[in-house]
Formats: structure tokens, C-alpha cells, sequence
């Protein structure tokens, strides 16, 4: 996953599934199968929206 859009839009589902009190192992499981590695700064972006 390398377009910064779907990176971010992707970040944004895992956050509102642990928003809605979703699974943290399962949100985890997610991005560490969808993430190499995420900048901070992505998270903040991605959060503001």
C-alpha cells in the first residue's frame, strides 16, 4: 500500500474500529498485515480528517 491516500483512508478505518471499540488485537493483526511501517505524522494527518 503506497498511494498516501489509501494509506491514510486505511489508518482512519483501523482508528474508528478501535473508536467503536472494536478488538485491539484484531485492529493490530490489520495493520501489521496492511503496514510495513507508518510515520507518525501519517497517524496525525490521518486522525485530523
Amino acid at each position: 500500500m503506497n498511494n498516501s491516500v489509501d494509506r491514510q483512508k486505511k489508518i482512519v478505518e483501523i482508528l474508528k474500529m478501535l473508536h467503536e471499540g472494536d478488538d485491539f488485537e484484531t485492529a493490530k493483526q490489520i495493520f501489521d498485515a496492511t503496514f510495513d511501517g507508518v510515520d507518525v505524522s501519517e497517524i496525525t494527518s490521518a486522525s485530523g480528517n
